[in-house]
């Protein structure tokens, strides 16, 4: 994962101004290698801040790309990456909406599509996924709350 990480020419995919051309696979990256709970909670707001404005609840194109990788993340040996990932993944599916001169992207076909359905749809491609890791994990845990929740999104 490290390695596909860097490996992507991130600067392609329209993101924050703000951001320096590795700003976030260096966010993904603090994610992936916190050591407690407070540190997946700052990695958590610099992957929302590198992908949009976590105050303004919105979100870049660089989005889609990111959730490979924050899926990958659900299969993280500690439960904190797992949540915070879960986390990332359900603010911009249930509260974000994209940045407002980014609403439409094009996919991968050249078609123009609604940057919110092409968000959804990406994490929709790791459904099977996201019912193994909550079938795996126990039901009064808040993964699993977590989990049931963006699978209710991606319905």
């Amino acid at each position: 994962m490290l390695e596909t990480i860097s490996g992507l020419n991130w600067a392609e995919f329209p993101q924050p101004k703000w951001n320096s051309p590795g700003e976030v696979p260096e966010a993904l990256l603090q994610m992936i290698q916190v050591e407690n709970k407070t540190e997946a909670q700052s990695a958590y707001h610099r992957v929302l801040f590198s992908l949009g404005n976590d105050h303004a609840g919105t979100y870049y194109p660089a989005a889609i790309h990111a959730v490979p990788f924050l899926i990958e993340m659900l299969a993280h040996d500690k439960d904190f990456v797992r949540e915070a990932a879960l986390d990332v993944l359900i603010d911009l599916l249930g509260s974000f909406e994209p940045e407002a001169a980014f609403r439409s992207f094009s996919n991968s076909s050249g078609i123009e599509v609604p940057l919110n359905a092409a968000l959804r749809d990406a994490v929709s491609g790791y459904r099977p996924m996201i019912e193994f890791c909550a079938a795996a994990v126990s039901k009064s845990s808040r993964e699993y709350e977590l989990l049931v929740e963006l699978l209710c999104l991606i319905e």
